[in-house]
């Protein structure tokens, strides 16, 4: 997985950053887009398939003051199933035969919206973004 810009993957508990637009509290909207591009490297001698769950939670200010970002599907071959969570997207990708090296799955966007008569009071957010697999038989 990488973010937006980056050369380097993220390991399984990085962090990533990104600062949300700056409103001078004059109630005006806005989306946050943030892409996570999923990619696989592997060396099999069989295609397998598997289910992949992305699935992302509230961000929760240091004020408590709590996010809910949505996630979106960017470009994807694959097949998806959405669900009627907007925080959630099951995918069937099918990991191919042969030398594959950084061969794209998914681009999931999390996307974060705020409205005019909203106030995010100022500070860090933490939240969790999982992925669940579930390979098929």
């Amino acid at each position: 997985m990488r973010g937006e810009g980056m050369d380097e993957e993220l390991n399984e508990y990085d962090v990533l950053m990104f600062d949300f637009p700056i409103t001078d509290h004059d109630k005006r909207s806005w989306v946050k887009e943030v892409p996570l591009h999923f990619t696989y490297s592997s060396n099999k001698n069989l295609p397998s398939k598997a289910h992949l769950e992305f699935v992302v939670g509230e961000f929760v200010g240091d004020s408590g003051f709590k996010l809910k970002p949505e996630l979106k599907i960017a470009r994807s071959s694959n097949k998806i199933d959405l669900d009627s969570d907007p925080r959630r997207i099951l995918l069937e990708t099918t990991f191919e035969s042969g030398r594959q090296e950084d061969t794209p799955i998914v681009t999931v966007v999390v996307v974060f919206t705020k409205a005019e008569e909203e106030l995010f009071p100022v500070g860090n957010y933490t939240g969790v973004f999982s992925i669940n697999y579930l390979g098929i038989n």
